[in-house]
């Protein structure tokens, strides 16, 4: 009881520090967790911009360099890159200096939480904005093109234009979802064909505003520049004007180049052998002499992250049907409460999770330890085995990611389908 009168006691609040108090603490914390918020969002997003035009319209180099620091950076968790970073980062950093004779630097926590937020940030930005420019139609492009716009113009008064909605709805699906659906999914830019909004009369404003306002002259260069001898179609748009690799007319103006499978590029081979060469030394540096001494444990923990991985899969399967059908099928306030539960799962971190259900429900048991011993025992015991809350916040988190992908079949689902089943059951 006496914790539970001192988290009442709100006088830790007091921005009086004399008297125990600390609101001071608590807002300047606040006011930095702002700061490093909007810092990050405005570095992720110059980062994503550029890593999208580089994968778009730069050499092959970029693309795969650009491609390397995506998938690496959405596959590793926030937490992990963020340690790594900053104080692996800034290690490397004092020993580079120290080559150089220089002494060592204390990097400002602000600044080093802004730098290593807005490169995982960048990471997602790049791809949303990437799908969004080759979700604008590429008649667009060519309209402006057939204009006389330069490229940089086609950029800033088309392309940017046309594609913030795409990337504004694609940004505010992945904070719904959270970034590891994010990691699990990358958004590829629709079909010009079906992307809305196709026509190229969306952007003869601006034909007309750099054209003087003559409507038969945009009609007659458009026309001149679609004839039938024109060559063959764009492969895919560049987003600034320009016209890269082109296909045969037959085929569709957005189809997909073919997949670059060959490794022996110059490059490439580079680049194994750079990744190739950090882990020789990284496993010729680093400490083994550890691994005999705790090979039981590492064995046994193995062990113990594939059961805790394949049952709380199977639990969660389970509870991700019943989520699905409730959301689909249910009544209104069941299927708003699954909602609501998918929601906030999907969008508060695994390891927040995982904090609140050890230290919370573990701390509520703790309190009633005794009562628990003499009335539960069987339930006393599993309250003391750490695996059990681990096995908990995973069934949790996969529920609510799997209960939405139900939800998504359980819709897809013909309706005739089910019309042609329960005909059969009152008729059978």
């Amino acid at each position: 009881m006496e914790a539970y009168s001192a988290l009442s006691d709100l006088s830790v609040l007091s921005l009086d520090t004399a008297k125990g108090g600390w609101g001071g603490v608590l807002l300047a914390g606040f006011v930095n967790s702002i700061y490093i918020a909007v810092g990050a969002y405005v570095v992720g997003l110059a980062i994503g911009l550029a890593g999208a035009c580089g994968k778009l319209y730069g050499g092959l180099v970029t693309r795969d360099l650009l491609e390397v620091y995506t998938t690496v950076v959405r596959a590793v968790p926030e937490l992990i890159l963020i340690l790594l970073l900053y104080y692996a980062g800034t290690n490397g950093l004092n020993q580079l200096l120290s080559v150089f004779g220089a002494g060592p630097i204390d990097i400002n926590g602000l600044i080093a939480g802004i730098a290593v937020l807005g490169l995982v940030q960048g990471a997602y930005s790049t791809e949303v904005i990437r799908g969004a420019i080759l979700a604008v139609p590429v008649g667009q492009m060519e309209a402006g093109r057939a204009y006389g716009m330069p490229p940089l113009m086609i950029f800033r008064r088309i392309t940017i234009p046309a594609m913030l909605p795409h990337a504004l709805r694609q940004s505010l699906a992945d904070r719904h979802q959270g970034h590891g659906a994010a990691r699990r999914s990358r958004f590829h830019g629709t079909d010009s064909r079906h992307a809305p909004g196709r026509r190229c009369d969306q952007v003869l404003p601006d034909l007309l505003s750099c054209g003087g306002g003559s409507l038969p002259a945009a009609v007659d260069r458009l026309r001149y520049h679609h004839q039938a001898d024109r060559g063959p179609l764009p492969a895919r748009h560049d987003g600034t004007g320009g016209m890269t690799d082109t296909i045969a007319p037959t085929q569709s103006a957005s189809s997909p180049l073919p997949e670059r499978t060959s490794w022996f590029l110059p490059h490439r081979i580079v680049m194994i052998a750079i990744f190739v060469g950090l882990v020789v030394l990284a496993a010729l540096t680093m400490r083994w002499d550890w691994l005999p001494q705790y090979r039981n444990e590492l064995i046994a923990g193995v062990g113990r992250s594939l059961l805790m991985l394949f049952s709380s899969a199977g639990v969660g399967i389970v509870f991700a049907i019943l989520l699905g059908l409730a959301q689909v099928a249910g009544p209104k306030p069941l299927g708003w409460l699954a909602a609501g539960f998918c929601g906030i799962i999907r969008g508060t971190p695994l390891l927040l999770q995982l904090w609140l259900i050890y230290y919370g429900v573990g701390s509520i048991i703790a309190e009633h330890r005794l009562y628990l011993k003499e009335e539960w025992p069987t339930l006393f015991y599993y309250s003391r085995q750490s695996w059990i809350y681990g096995f908990a916040a995973l069934t949790i988190s996969f529920a609510a990611y799997e209960g939405e992908i139900m939800r998504g079949a359980f819709k897809g689902v013909p309706r005739g389908e089910l019309e042609a089943a329960i005909s059969k059951v009152l008729h059978g």
